[in-house]
């Protein structure tokens, strides 16, 4: 398949097949990013020099004050196109028709693979020596550390003329507005490249299971309201999306057409036409005796490219094939459908493949993301078992030990101390790498097997059956193809896979602190999907703990992907504990599901899940254990709207480690809680005891308590709002941040600052939508100041938003509902609503009623001249446990062991 010489320096082909081939590639013929697709795996294997980590997220701040001015054209991120792009003469005539009569925004939808990008960029560039525009500014979404805000922030820079600290620093409504009145004016032509990773689906786990909430929705909703602007005003935006985003449609729910001003373009299959220069590209002659069957079976699936590619790569070996592929023309089999068909071309082409090609294959589609060229050469199986380390992180070194010499905490110096030797044991790795990498490269046998893996590379690209991601230099495999490879293993051929990857990824490091989304984490990922493949339940549960549980719950809040984890755990089902050895690992991952499955809407389940754990704890008779439990019971009783059972068992918790006698910071979570609960049912003395017994290091959640009780009694609360954001500056937890917003929204909103709680609100809105918890309140509260701003639209698609979120949480929203409906003059609707917001609010009665929506209710109820009546108690008990008597017995004995 190859040949060279022994000498690094001189020429190496690399060739595809036994003859000459468009594959063929001479390695020293080209820089290395001119070559094919992974022509370059040796030379990055044995490169030098190694970009480093952090310089992507420099760059991108640098970028801001680099940015050119118009009309010069701005391609921020350049797409890597292929050597030739195959036909799309009708896809290019479409995009200019498009641009001089068509709606103002485009949106190109088709599965990854099909080519949107390489067209698209492609389309581009051809237009840009035409200077028909005030400018043009191209930006892709699946560059790292890309966003829609990034987007809006260079815009303003480049059209606006926004000075750059400004855009960076400054607030998004009022960086919107400038570039949306420039682009309303002016005709500015934009291209957004990967539009599904701003949406919410993006952060889940490739495989999710669905969930009630829309996936293809923007995970911040100010994004699709910001593409949606662009419909009015000489601009043109031309967006490429593998999903249409259901922002984009006239009615969300209902999936009604694209919203007026947008069009959709699906890019599927090539024109008969452009299959034939594909052919000529692959070297097959048009006039085989193949190709007009071929051509007339291919029709049904749309001349989808991958498929050509890969039958072409049969036919051309096996002309014969054709017949076992679309049959006879007697043949009667139902199944020779567009499946059909496309399940035989699949199983002809990957039995046509050469073994060493197929297992490769094989190993990549067991991969959960997309693969990196280190993971293509280590599961290549290179000479020797050398694999090419990660790049030296220098700048990261540096930045830490720059903490390191100004931190003065013990504990914080400890912690920076331990990342220093992390981070200069990977630059140590490098330098050995790099002193091994030239006297390996000239042994025996080991350029040849790097020329071979090259060689099947281009053999997968060139058969349609292996994706290059160029922008990422990542190779990827589309879904019908992944689920093809992994139907022809077997039970034994997948346990092996998973050994193999188990082995790869478990030397791999953790990934850094800085991660802004799941698939920062693949990885650790990977890692735990490998020993769940092997079925070692402990070597996963430490992944977990060790790699996995930190990031998802403090940077990302992904809960949805919490879940989906953990399940796997449970092998006896989520009525039994899963099957770990560690009594307090056990502990934490019931106690884990069960906060994840609260935090999804799944209440019930949750409450299940924690009673398995309160019962499991108490066997254990190990008091910190089963306070966590119970706290997290405690937790649950207070979202479903039990807060006098919720205070009660705080106060339990309280009295199981006190009589246990721990430590005082295992008494914090369970303080927190009780004071915090305290202070939202207007038991201020109560709360004001347990924060005192906390000290001076309050937690941000106490910090939003404190602002919530001065603003109910008149008192400024911005200190405590300060102390709460400059704790977050110092830790960034999504969640936190979201109470956080949706604190300082919902009081601003009170004082009548409608356009700070606004950004706030729906900054609210945006996290809770990507950790897929719960966002009615900060919905609710958006509502009331669309309304009170003169948007009534507006108003009532986030009070629509708001009690389908309620509906899957039972969150309390009615008052704030009323407030809103007050505000849009819809005064009947809106007593309805204050007085079932008084009820909700009352709960379980004087002393246990929910302050704030007492307050709301009342007010709107007094508004609209209504009368204030108290409801009656409730009869509705609170659920109870079933070892509710043994857990009360348990701290009694420990209580008279300590007297």
């Amino acid at each position: 398949m190859s040949s060279g010489t022994d000498d690094a320096g001189e020429l190496l082909l690399v060739r595809v097949g036994d003859a000459e081939s468009p594959a063929d590639v001479h390695l020293e013929d080209a820089p290395p990013a001119a070559l094919g697709p992974s022509a370059y795996a040796e030379l990055r294997l044995f490169a030098e020099d190694a970009d480093e980590d952090d310089a992507e997220a420099w760059d991108r701040v640098r970028s801001l004050f680099v940015t050119p001015a118009a009309p010069t054209p701005y391609l921020l991120h350049r797409w890597f196109a292929p050597r030739s792009l195959i036909g799309r003469a009708d896809a290019f005539a479409g995009l200019d028709a498009w641009l001089a009569s068509g709606p103002p925004v485009r949106v190109m939808t088709a599965r990854g693979g099909a080519g949107k990008s390489s067209l698209v960029w492609a389309w581009l560039e051809r237009r840009l020596p035409l200077g028909e525009w005030s400018g043009c500014l191209g930006y892709s979404l699946y560059q790292p550390g890309s966003s829609i805000d990034d987007l809006v922030r260079h815009l303003a820079v480049y059209a606006a003329g926004v000075s750059p600290a400004e855009a960076y620093y400054g607030l998004r409504p009022e960086l919107e507005a400038a570039v949306l009145e420039v682009l309303r004016t002016r005709p500015f032509l934009l291209v957004v490249d990967g539009l599904e990773r701003a949406l919410v689906a993006h952060h889940r786990l490739p495989d999710a299971e669905a969930e009630e909430i829309d996936l293809r929705s923007f995970v911040d909703p100010r994004d699709g309201a910001f593409v949606r602007a662009l419909t009015q005003g000489p601009s043109r935006l031309l967006a490429t999306s593998r999903v249409l985003p259901s922002d984009f449609l006239k009615e969300k729910k209902n999936g009604e057409g694209p919203a007026p001003g947008i069009e959709v373009c699906d890019l599927e299959g090539l024109e008969e036409a452009e299959v034939m220069a594909l052919l000529a590209e692959l070297g097959v002659d048009a006039a085989a005796e193949w190709v007009a069957p071929a051509m007339q079976a291919m029709a049904r699936s749309g001349h989808h490219v991958l498929l050509w590619r890969a039958l072409a790569g049969v036919l051309r070996e096996e002309p014969e094939a054709l017949g076992r592929i679309v049959g006879g023309e007697d043949d009667e089999d139902e199944d020779d459908d567009e499946e059909g068909v496309q399940e035989r071309i699949l199983e002809e082409a990957f039995d046509a493949l050469p073994e060493r090609a197929e297992q490769l294959l094989s190993r990549l589609a067991s991969l959960e993301f997309a693969a990196d060229i280190d993971d293509v050469l280590t599961l290549s199986k290179p000479p020797l078992g050398l694999r090419r380390p990660l790049p030296p992180p220098h700048d990261e070194l540096a930045e830490a030990e720059r903490e390191l010499a100004k931190a003065s905490d013990r504990w914080r110096r400890k912690a920076l101390q331990d990342r220093c030797e992390r981070l200069r044991a990977r630059c140590a790795a490098w330098e050995v790498h790099r002193a091994l990498a030239k006297k390996y490269a000239r042994l025996p046998g080991v350029r040849e097997h790097f020329a071979g893996v090259h060689a099947d590379l281009c053999l997968l690209e060139a058969r349609g059956l292996l994706l290059w991601d160029r922008a990422s230099n990542r190779h990827d495999i589309h879904p019908i193809v992944r689920a093809h490879a992994l139907g022809r293993l077997d039970s034994f051929e997948r346990r092996a896979v998973a050994e193999l990857l188990r082995e790869h990824f478990a030397g791999t490091p953790a990934e850094p602190d800085d991660v802004s989304g799941v698939p920062d984490l693949r990885r650790s990922l990977e890692l735990y999907r490998a020993e769940l493949g092997v079925n070692d339940l402990e070597g996963a549960a430490r992944v977990f703990d060790q790699r996995l549980m930190t990031p998802l719950i403090d940077r990302l809040d992904a809960r949805p992907v919490l879940a989906e984890l953990l399940v796997p755990l449970f092998a006896d089902g989520l009525h039994a504990p899963p099957r770990l050895a560690g009594i307090g690992s056990r502990t934490s991952k019931i106690g884990h599901l069960a906060d994840a499955l609260a935090e999804l809407g799944r209440r019930d389940e949750a409450m299940a899940m924690t009673e398995l754990g309160v019962g499991f704890d108490l066997e254990q008779r190990f008091p910190p254990n089963l306070a966590y439990s119970l706290l997290q019971w405690g937790r649950l009783l207070a979202a479903g709207n039990f807060p006098r059972a919720a205070l009660a068992t705080y106060t339990q918790t309280h009295r199981l480690l006190i009589a246990s006698d721990r430590r005082s910071a295992e008494l914090r979570p369970v303080l927190s809680a009780r004071g915090e609960l305290a202070a939202a049912l207007g038991r201020w003395k109560e709360a004001e005891a347990d924060f005192e017994a906390l000290g001076t290091d309050e937690p941000i959640t106490v910090r939003c308590a404190r602002a919530m009780i001065a603003f109910a009694a008149d008192d400024d609360p911005e200190p405590h709002l300060k102390d709460a954001a400059f704790l977050l500056t110092r830790r960034w937890l999504p969640g936190r941040a979201k109470l956080w917003n949706l604190t300082v929204g919902r009081i601003a909103a009170g004082d009548g600052a409608y356009e700070r709680a606004e950004a706030h609100l729906a900054t609210a809105v945006q996290l809770a939508r990507r950790a897929g918890s719960d966002a009615a309140r900060a919905y609710a509260w958006l509502a009331v100041c669309m309304a009170e701003t003169g948007r009534p639209a507006a108003a009532r698609e986030a009070i629509a938003a708001a009690n389908e979120a309620a509906a899957r949480h039972g969150s309390r929203i009615a008052a704030i509902l009323g407030t809103a409906h007050r505000s849009l003059g819809e005064r009947e609707l809106a007593a309805s609503l204050a007085h079932t917001g008084l009820r909700e609010a009352w709960a379980d009665g004087r002393g246990y009623a929910w302050f704030d929506d007492m307050q709301v209710s009342v007010a709107s109820l007094r508004e609209l001249g209504q009368p204030v009546e108290l409801p009656p108690d409730r009869t509705e008990t609170a659920p109870r446990l079933a070892c509710e008597e043994a857990v009360a017995k348990f701290i009694a004995e420990l209580e008279a062991q300590k007297a």
